[in-house]
């Protein structure tokens, strides 16, 4: 009976362990990428982002690229990478919950 009992809380735990693993699972992986990776490089390896922005800090020129993933469970991850005088420096990523929308029927 013990042994049955170890091999289900096993079991369950192997399934909710796969469950927690493919919901976050995204295709900006750290392992394609890399730190002095160029703009040009990611964009040819992801293609166009969703969104490019442009801005100066200490007279370097700071480009951060981002792109949209929806997630199993419909929430969005947005990944940001950082790019200082074109090479890559940070990426980070932001995971947003889809709100609940009400729709009313109007008589």
């Amino acid at each position: 009976m013990k042994n049955s009992l170890l091999i289900l809380i096993l079991i369950l735990q192997l399934i909710t362990g796969c469950g927690i693993q493919l919901k976050y699972y995204t295709q900006y992986s750290n392992d394609d990428i890399s730190s002095g990776m160029t703009i040009e490089a990611l964009i040819e390896k992801y293609g166009r982002p969703y969104a490019e922005n442009l801005y100066y800090e200490n007279g370097k020129k700071i480009e951060v690229l981002q792109y949209k993933e929806i997630m199993v469970y419909g929430e969005r991850l947005n990944t940001f990478f950082y790019f200082e005088d074109g090479l890559l420096v940070k990426k980070t990523q932001e995971e947003v919950f889809p709100t609940e929308t009400v729709v009313k029927e109007r008589h």
